[in-house]
């Protein structure tokens, strides 16, 4: 149970039926069947759903329902959304208790496809606006870590979709720069750096990777992005929110001493980019970490790169 406490936390607290062109696994299609077809929801959205259903819920497969249908953007395979998610034990129907609390309207954000938890597939079957309903066992839902719980335990997750922002940044590719890393990209769109031999700079200018088409970023704004950063020639990451397969959201603005905000390279590079862009920023001296604020893995004077993916603008 902690664990989904401290996913949700860091992770920013994480149509038609006809619309979803495929199975989303670990469903069986996308019309409503089984155990989720049982369960009401009748509370408002982005608050405690107030699910019941018949107990004890035995659950077999992976099944969905989606009881409101919203009428915003579909959700598509590849995407990242923003759910309100609340999880209930199908033997006793009473909501997952953590050390916080019970398990309901907490707020995450997660990739549709190839994240931590395998019920956020069931979101191609909706749009935002949407409440979808998800029934299967602990491990058909949540992965192989099934929250803790014992892999076979039954259990109901409601989540409503609050919005949905791209999984990785999908503008024009740009004409790489010498002196620069090169970044190589996998096909989900995680960089890999390799740096120039000689001296490590102490200023470069943000460059873009790829240019994209949406919506400009502004100063004040909180955005979506996926984020890498490493020490100029290092090999390990010492941010990268690939690894956590989920999203992270920053604020555009200066970097307070309470940890909100961005550097200020960062800031100067994002401001003006568009949703859809990679930008590749080098930051050092003035323009880099305050001193005695950098992260873990990042020395006093040391060059940092990071590849920023925007994926949209906080609704």
């Amino acid at each position: 149970m902690r664990k989904l406490v401290s996913v949700v936390m860091a992770a920013g607290l994480l149509a038609s039926l006809a619309a979803c062109s495929a199975a989303p696994v670990p469903y069986a299609s996308c019309e409503p069947s089984g155990n989720a077809a049982l369960v009401t929801a009748k509370g408002k959205l982005d608050a405690d759903p107030q699910a019941e259903f018949p107990t004890p819920l035995v659950a077999k497969k992976a099944q969905l329902a989606v009881p409101v249908h919203g009428d915003g953007a579909q959700v598509t395979a590849g995407s990242t959304v923003e759910v309100t998610v609340s999880i209930y034990d199908g033997t006793t129907g009473d909501a997952l208790e953590t050390q916080s609390g019970p398990i309901t309207a907490q707020t995450i954000r997660v990739f549709v496809t190839d994240g931590n938890f395998p019920f956020s597939s069931a979101a191609q079957c909706a749009t935002v606006g949407s409440r979808v309903v998800s029934t299967g066992t602990a491990s058909q839902l949540f992965g192989s870590d099934s929250l803790g719980l014992d892999p076979e335990t039954a259990l109901v997750v409601v989540s409503d979709i609050d919005a949905v922002y791209l999984g990785k940044a999908n503008g024009a590719d740009q004409v790489p720069q010498a002196g620069y890393p090169a970044v190589v990209l996998a096909p989900d769109g995680r960089p890999g750096l390799t740096f120039p031999a000689g001296e490590t700079p102490k200023s470069l200018a943000p460059i873009a990777l790829k240019q994209g088409s949406g919506a400009t970023v502004k100063e004040g704004d909180g955005i979506i992005v996926n984020i890498t950063g490493v020490v100029w020639g290092a090999k390990a990451t010492f941010i990268d929110s690939w690894d956590r397969k989920a999203p992270t959201g920053l604020l555009i603005t200066d970097l307070a001493s309470d940890g909100t905000g961005v550097i200020r390279a960062i800031k100067t590079a994002l401001v003006g980019q568009k949703v859809g862009s990679q930008m590749l920023v080098v930051a050092a001296g003035d323009n880099s970490y305050p001193s005695g604020s950098a992260p873990s893995g990042v020395a006093e004077g040391d060059t940092v790169v990071f590849v920023v993916d925007i994926l949209g603008i906080a609704k």
